[in-house]
Parts: structure tokens; C-alpha cells; sequence
């Protein structure tokens, strides 16, 4: 109400529970963003949600042409192969906001897609990176909620604690940027300085750098093309001294290479089941019903059991997504 009381837009929605609270000002629920999109003359829609209620908002758009900002990661992750495709088929704009995807992003603007040898995402290695791995079984959900980088939701702060999130940004890197899976790539940078590097078949390599800052990639998504002036977010590397760079551990994060090897597959069900079947488990984590390791156990029980399938319509996606949550849900009950 305050927001709507300061910037009075024209429409303001709420798409989560409805609050009795609030006056007439606003409409309520994802249909009421969904007939603005149909109906109204949008020029850009910035997505800053998350879960898949958006995906249809997201859609329509695309099919009107409409420049779109996303740091939505689920919807891209389930469904990049509809979205993405129909982007490239309409021309539209979609400026990722994920500071990897953005990275990506810049060192892509102009360049060749047949001259690039490996796009590389970097990941800080989340709070476990040093610990030893026979002590992860015993991990809090304080401990794993204590990212030594970002200050994010808890969701996300788990995903980064088991590199989980490294993975979907793999499977959205793949569908943004028209990537093939054998040229992608991940690395543990723990300052979180280089964001992404994309290397092409000369021998050159571009990266994107900037500090740990999400006003840098949203300030990049909001202008873009332009870049506003952002001087007390400039980077001094003499300040930075030390930047650090490692192989990522498949051993300690074994989702990385799991969803690399789901990717080469080319059947996006277990793209889809490992999505769904993370969220819950990771539900269940958060409220001390499993352990931190059992997510591993839970999310690859999920995949080994998952039909090799092609979905290829968004509605398919979602009763699908639903389908493995319910699995998921019932597998962690039987526990």
C-alpha cells in the first residue's frame, strides 16, 4: 500500500493471499496480470518472481512481442525450451537477471555463437565448500542458511549451499543463450567478483566482473541498452587483492554433473523432475523433516525413477511438474 500510495501505477496487483486489509486499489491473482498483459499496451515486463505461477504471464507476453527482464529461475528451468524458442522465433528480448546469466549476457552482446568454444559459470561454493563432506549429513538448516556471499531467500540459499542452484542456472544458460550442454561449464570462485566467462575458439576469453551486488545486474536488466551510472558499486580490483579459482568438486556437488548429464540427454521430463522434486525436498529440509544429504537422495530417487520424455506444451509441463511433486512428497512421508 505504501509503494502504490508513492509511485500510484496505474494497476497494482497482488498475486499472493488475499489481504483483507487492503483497499479497492488493487486487483488480485496472476489472471489479473495476465489480462493487463492481453489487453494493455506493455513495453517491458521485468519478472522478479518466483515459482511457475508466472509462466503464462511470461508467455503472452513473448507472443506480444513484449521486451521481458527475468530473474525468474523455475521458469525457464521447466519450460526454456517453449519460452526461449518462441523468444527467437518473435524477436523478443529477454535480458536474464541471475548476475551469471546477466554476465553472460554482456560478453555475448555481438558475438558469434559458432566462435564460442565454453560459456563459464562461476559459484562462490556456498558455505560447505571447506567442510568436510562425512560432516554434511549433520548439517543445520541455520548452517546451511549462512552463505558467506549473498544475502538471498532461503530457498535459494539452500539450492547455493548444495550448488543446486548452480545447476538450473547450467539448464537456463542452455535454453537463454542457445548453448549446447558440452559447451557449458561450471568453476568455485569464492569472492563472487567474475561472474561469468565465456572463452571462444581463438584463444580469447571474455568475462564479466562487478562486486557481489544484485543492484548491478537489475540496474543493467532495467536499462539496457543503456547503462546508468552506478559509482558507489565500482569494482577496485587493487582493493580486492586475491581472486581464486577451482575446479568444481562433483564428489561434494553432485547435482552439477547431474544435471550436465540430464542436459546431453535432450529429454527435458528429468530436467522437469529435478526442479519439482529439489522444491519440496528442500521444503522438507527447511522445516527439519529430512536431513541436508537426503535431498541429494530424494531429487536422484526422482530422476532414476522419471520416463525419458519430450514435453512439449506448457500445460503438459505443469500437470508433469505437479505429477513429480506429488511423488516427491509422498517419497519424504514414507521416510
Amino acid at each position: 500500500q505504501e509503494q502504490n500510495a508513492l509511485y500510484k501505477p496505474k494497476y497494482a496487483i497482488v498475486t499472493g493471499i488475499m489481504n483483507n486489509k487492503l483497499n479497492n486499489d488493487f486487483l488480485h491473482g496472476w489472471e489479473s496480470v495476465l489480462e493487463i498483459i492481453k489487453d494493455v499496451e506493455i513495453d517491458f515486463l521485468f519478472v522478479a518472481s518466483s515459482g511457475v505461477d508466472c509462466i503464462s504471464v511470461i508467455y503472452e507476453a513473448i507472443k506480444k512481442g513484449i521486451k521481458i527482464a527475468t530473474a525468474n529461475k523455475e521458469t525457464i528451468v521447466i519450460a526454456g525450451n517453449i519460452l526461449c524458442e518462441l523468444a527467437r522465433k518473435k524477436n523478443v528480448l529477454i535480458i536474464p537477471v541471475d548476475s551469471e546469466h546477466s554476465g553472460i549476457f554482456q560478453c555475448l552482446t555481438g558475438q558469434n555463437l559458432k566462435n564460442i568454444r565454453k560459456v563459464t559459470l562461476t559459484a562462490s561454493g556456498g558455505p560447505f565448500l571447506y567442510k568436510d563432506i562425512q560432516d554434511l549429513d549433520n548439517i543445520s538448516v541455520e548452517e546451511a542458511l549462512q552463505h558467506p556471499v549473498w544475502p538471498m531467500g532461503n530457498k535459494i540459499t539452500v539450492d547455493s549451499a548444495s550448488m543446486m542452484n548452480k545447476a538450473l542456472e547450467l539448464i537456463e544458460a542452455h535454453y537463454l543463450f542457445n548453448i549446447v550442454p558440452q559447451k557449458l561449464d561450471t568453476i568455485i570462485h569464492p569472492q563472487s567478483i567474475v561472474h561469468a566467462i565465456v572463452s571462444f575458439i581463438d584463444g580469447s576469453s571474455m568475462a564479466q566482473l562487478s562486486i557481489p551486488d544484485m543492484y548491478i545486474p537489475i540496474s543493467f536488466a532495467l536499462h539496457y541498452p543503456e547503462r546508468k551510472y552506478m559509482g558507489n558499486y565500482s569494482l577496485n580490483l587493487i582493493k580486492e587483492k586475491d581472486l581464486s579459482f577451482m575446479e568444481m568438486d562433483y564428489k561434494r556437488f553432485p547435482f552439477v554433473k547431474m544435471v550436465k548429464e540430464i542436459l546431453e540427454s535432450g529429454f527435458n521430463s528429468y530436467i522437469i523432475a529435478v526442479e519439482a522434486a529439489n522444491e519440496v525436498a528442500v521444503k522438507a529440509f527447511l522445516e527439519t523433516k529430512i536431513k541436508f544429504t537426503t535431498i541429494q537422495y530424494v531429487i536422484k530417487n526422482m530422476v532414476d525413477t522419471t520416463k525419458p520424455l519430450k514435453l512439449c506444451a506448457i500445460n503438459d509441463i505443469l500437470l508433469y511438474r505437479n505429477e513429480i511433486a506429488l511423488k516427491t512428497i509422498n517419497l519424504i512421508r514414507g521416510m
